[in-house]
């Protein structure tokens, strides 16, 4: 059975795209504003994989997943800076297909372990990155701002 969507890779042309639904998936202070996605899309080594449906035309961009590399002391590891899905397309697996390709790519790089931040009120995105392996490390408070703490969830790839 093939899959309902397909994957790939963004182009600098894709930054309004990735924006908009970036403004429609999270409330103001977890947003990025254009200029801030555009700096970390076009980072060098950055992994962007955009998700759309296998059918209809033109395609609607339904999802993605932003990652960048960092080298911190003796470890490569690829940080999560943004997964975004579409609010009609989620619980629909396409938040694990970005996340495992993700991953893939992240591990391809040589990065040993994947990072990324989650809102503490964020219980759905908890439990999802808990559930795809991702383990709680670091309290950030105020992290989004002042009252709006984080934390930092890792997991070992490879």
């Amino acid at each position: 059975m093939s899959s309902p969507f397909f994957l790939r890779d963004a182009s600098p042309f894709d930054l309004e795209a990735m924006h908009r639904l970036d403004q429609l998936c999270f409330a103001e202070p977890f947003r990025f504003d254009l200029a801030t996605m555009r700096h970390y899309a076009l980072e060098p080594g950055a992994i962007v994989l955009l998700a759309f449906a296998s059918q209809g035309h033109p395609p609607e961009l339904l999802g993605f997943v932003l990652l960048n590399l960092l080298r911190r002391r003796s470890l490569d590891l690829a940080y999560v800076t943004t997964l975004d899905v579409h609010p009609d397309h989620r619980r629909q697996g396409l938040a694990e297909l970005l996340m495992s390709a993700g991953e893939t790519r992240a591990a391809a790089t040589s990065a040993g372990v994947l990072r990324l931040h989650v809102s503490t009120t964020n219980r759905e995105a908890i439990r999802f990155y808990e559930r795809i392996g991702f383990s709680p490390r670091v309290f950030v408070p105020d992290f989004y701002g002042e009252g709006l703490d984080a934390r930092i969830y890792s997991k070992v790839l490879g």
